[in-house]
């Protein structure tokens, strides 16, 4: 018969990408906090962005990871680069291909930004098959020669060297390499022999095992995670003290520029987000009786959230503490404005305009 129109065949290859959900179709947080992700294929960036990004954001909080690609068959290397740069901090070389064509190498390398939350430090473990091939064979030899996860299951496939088929007499075709993956760590790849596990396991039986592991090493994560949080808030609360004694000493300028820094790196490191920023100046202005704190602290939250009705309440409030009437009443205008239905911040004005 005629050849298949091609771009039929194309959308007949998007709808079998699309049913399979981009090659993750399945996405879920086990007991114990542990994500686990099944990722069978690797289609083109361009069409599994959106799901593979959905999918990182949505195991972010997570303190353990279970990647299983026992039913992976492979796919595209800039996929495998997309979804792997979510494991590491810094630039990491995770494989190159040759090409016979052109006598050229082709390097993948981790991206320089993620849309979301790098999983940098959360232990991985991922399950192979004898069904894990290709492009699978490839994400999980890249995650073993960094030491970046276990691998339990059994050896893969063995299919490293890209290739294509090649038409032949009575319509039939032969499968021929073009080019050949180079693992950065090893000089090597898993062509004929596989990617051997660090852990074997039946297939069947490597969630299990993966599963034990994962308990333990995610209670140690975030054991160690609640340890660093803790350290830093004591280091925050110490640098803010500083800052209130300086305030005493009638030093307010070196005081907020010690706030505004402390804050700056303590929200860029994950430690605050503007609610608990709020929390922190309302401890100053109501248990530690300290108006002046207060406002330097609720001062750098007006200026890194300026659209947030909330911290410009806190605000007035603050300068209404401090007896400056027409700074509290601006800053709870200003909340009223971000938000009509703030009764609070109306009333207040009502308050403060008729003392």
């Amino acid at each position: 018969g005629e050849p298949e129109n091609p771009i039929l065949r194309q959308q007949r290859m998007n709808r079998r990408r699309a049913e399979s959900n981009y090659g993750i179709p399945k996405v879920e947080i086990l007991a114990g906090n542990i994500g686990y992700c099944e990722i069978t294929g690797f289609p083109p960036r361009e069409l599994t962005r959106e799901t593979a990004v959905a999918a990182m954001k949505f195991l972010r909080n997570a303190d353990a990871l279970i990647i299983d690609l026992r039913r992976n068959g492979g796919g595209n290397p800039t996929s495998i680069q997309l979804i792997s740069s979510y494991f590491f901090d810094t630039p990491t070389h995770l494989n190159s291909l040759y090409w016979r064509k052109g006598d050229r190498t082709e390097e993948f390398w981790t991206d320089d930004s993620v849309d979301g939350t790098r999983l940098a430090d959360v232990p991985i473990f991922v399950l192979t098959s004898k069904r894990t091939f290709s492009g699978g064979e490839e994400f999980a030899n890249n995650l073993k020669t960094r030491k970046r996860a276990l691998l339990i299951g059994e050896t893969t496939g063995g299919g490293a060297n890209p290739g294509g088929q090649f038409p032949l007499p009575a319509s039939m075709s032969i499968f021929v390499p073009t080019g050949r993956a180079i693992n950065p760590v090893t000089g090597t790849n898993w062509e004929g022999v596989g990617v051997i596990p660090d852990i074997q396991a039946e297939s069947d039986r490597a969630l299990d095992v993966a599963l034990e592991m994962a308990k333990t090493a995610a209670e140690k994560h975030r054991a160690a995670g609640e340890e660093r949080t803790a350290r830093r808030a004591q280091e925050l609360h110490a640098k803010l003290s500083a800052a209130a004694e300086m305030i005493a000493a009638g030093n307010s300028a070196a005081a907020t520029t010690q706030v505004d820094a402390t804050l700056q790196d303590a929200c860029a490191s994950g430690l605050l987000d503007e609610s608990l920023v709020n929390a922190l100046g309302y401890e100053f202005l109501t248990q530690k009786r300290n108006p002046d704190m207060a406002v330097a602290i609720f001062e750098f939250n007006v200026r890194r959230f300026p659209e947030s009705s909330n911290v410009y309440d806190s605000l007035g409030e603050a300068f209404m503490e401090r007896g400056e009437k027409g700074k509290a009443i601006q800053n709870y205008q200003r909340s009223l404005e971000l938000d009509p239905s703030n009764t609070n911040a109306r009333a207040m004005i009502e308050r403060l305009q008729t003392q």
